[in-house]
């Protein structure tokens, strides 16, 4: 259990992988939350320069219209598979 084990996103990188997973997410899921704020003092990582919670959802919202992807864009339908 060593920290340096552990790999933490920028927040470029969230916001690119969270683009990625929502595309393949089933559409009806409602997503509640992409990021969370605590108080500086009792924020452990990631230090994302102070970004609050408004600017990451623009920010993502900004990347899914670069992409030209949504939710469920890629979520392939398990029915209707052959079993």
């Amino acid at each position: 259990q060593n920290p340096r084990n552990f790999n933490l996103f920028t927040s470029e990188s969230y916001i690119d992988f969270i683009t990625d997973f929502v595309g393949l997410l089933r559409p009806d899921i409602i997503i509640e939350r992409f990021v969370s704020e605590a108080p500086q003092e009792l924020l452990i990582a990631p230090k994302w320069n102070g970004l609050k919670n408004f600017e990451i959802v623009a920010k993502i919202d900004k990347k899914l219209a670069e992409k030209n992807t949504w939710q469920g864009k890629f979520y392939k339908d398990q029915s209707l598979l052959v079993k």
